[in-house]
C-alpha cells in the first residue's frame, strides 16, 4: 500500500468516527440531553433550538427556563425579547436583567417589557435590577408573586417603589435590597416617601449606599418608625452609609426585641457605642456587625461583645 493511500484510509475512518460520534449524539436520551442543555446560557440555548425540531423542543423544557441572568450577557433585550418569550413564559422564576454598570443610556428595560414580564411570569418570584434607568419604566406593572427584589446601580424616581406597592404588586415581598441606587430626588427624600405599609410582610430589608461624605443617607426617624411599626416580621437589617442616630437604634430595639436575628451596619457615622448598646435587649439576635462607625479599640471590642453573649458580633474601627 503506497503513503497516499495509507493517508486516505486514515481520513476515512476519521470521518466514519466523526458520524459515529454525531449518530450516538441523536441517539441519547432526552433527559441526558436536557441534562446537557441546562450548562448553556441564554444565547446558546437559543442557537441550540435551531439544530432540528427535536432540540427545539427539548430546548423548551421548563426546567431549562426557571432562572435567567442577562446582566453579564451581551444582549439587546428590545430585540430578543420576543424569542426569549416562547421559552419561558409562565416557567420563569428567577430573573436578573440589565448591565453590570449604571449609565443614563441604559433603557434596556421598557415599559413593554416590564408589562411582559408582569403579565406571562406568573411564577417570578426573584427579580433583579441591575444597572438600568427606571424614571420612565414604570414600576405598577411588576410581578405580585415577587418574594425578592434586588435594585442595584439603577436610575429610579422618588415614588417608584411606591407607586408599585399603591398597584398591590409588592404584599408578597420578603426581601428587598437596594444597592448602590441612584434617586431623582435625594435619598432623604426617598427615606420619607418610603412607606413600609406597603411590604407587611418584608422579612430582609438592605440599604447599601455608594461610598463617600456626600453619600451618606439621614436616616429620618420617622423612616424607622414605620419600619417598625409596618413590618413586624423584619429579622435581617443591612445598612451601609446611612446616617441612622441612636433614638433609631432604641426604636429598633423596643419593636424587634423578640424578631430582629441580624443586624449589619457599616460606616453609619451617626451611630454610638450607646446606640448600639440598645440592641443588648434583642433576645432574638444572632448576628451583629458594626464596621467603620465608631472607634474600638482591641480592648473596647471585647468589653462590647460582653453585653452580647451568644451573639456573633463584630465591631470594627472607622477608616
Amino acid at each position: 500500500m503506497s503513503h497516499s493511500d495509507v493517508r486516505k484510509t486514515s481520513r476515512k475512518r476519521k470521518h466514519q468516527q466523526s458520524l459515529k460520534f454525531s449518530t450516538t449524539v441523536d441517539f441519547l436520551p432526552d433527559e441526558l440531553l436536557i441534562e446537557i442543555l441546562s450548562y448553556l446560557d441564554v444565547p446558546e440555548k437559543c442557537y441550540a433550538a435551531r439544530v432540528s425540531k427535536r432540540w427545539n423542543k427539548l430546548v423548551q423544557t421548563e426546567s431549562l427556563w426557571r432562572q435567567m441572568d442577562l446582566v453579564h450577557m451581551n444582549i439587546n433585550l428590545r430585540k430578543t425579547w420576543p424569542s426569549l418569550q416562547q421559552y419561558f413564559m409562565s416557567t420563569l422564576t428567577s430573573l436578573c436583567i440589565g448591565y453590570p454598570h449604571y449609565n443614563h443610556n441604559h433603557t434596556m428595560l421598557t415599559y413593554q417589557i416590564m408589562m411582559d414580564i408582569g403579565e406571562v411570569c406568573v411564577k417570578l418570584t426573584s427579580l433583579s435590577l441591575n444597572g438600568l434607568n427606571l424614571v420612565e419604566v414604570h414600576s405598577d406593572s411588576l410581578p405580585n408573586s415577587l418574594v425578592t427584589l434586588t435594585i442595584q446601580k439603577c436610575y429610579i424616581s422618588r415614588h417608584w417603589l411606591l407607586a408599585a406597592a399603591e398597584a398591590g404588586n409588592l404584599h408578597t415581598l420578603e426581601v428587598l435590597k437596594m444597592k448602590y441606587v441612584q434617586y431623582k430626588h435625594s435619598y432623604h427624600m426617598m427615606l420619607c416617601s418610603l412607606e413600609m405599609w406597603a411590604f407587611p410582610n418584608l422579612q430582609k430589608f438592605s440599604l447599601i449606599i455608594s461610598p463617600g461624605p456626600w453619600n451618606k443617607v439621614n436616616c429620618c426617624q420617622e423612616f424607622s418608625e414605620s419600619l417598625t411599626k409596618e413590618c413586624p416580621k423584619l429579622h435581617t437589617l443591612e445598612l451601609s452609609y446611612c446616617r441612622i442616630g441612636n433614638k433609631c437604634m432604641q426604636l429598633f430595639s423596643e419593636n424587634f426585641s423578640n424578631s430582629l436575628k441580624h443586624v449589619h451596619l457599616k460606616n453609619c457615622c451617626a451611630v454610638s457605642k450607646a446606640g448600639v448598646l440598645y440592641l443588648k435587649n434583642v433576645s432574638s439576635l444572632e448576628t451583629l456587625h458594626v464596621v467603620g462607625c465608631f472607634d474600638v479599640d482591641e480592648k473596647g471590642e471585647e468589653s462590647m461583645k460582653g453585653h452580647f453573649n451568644g451573639v456573633d458580633c463584630k465591631f470594627i474601627s472607622g477608616p
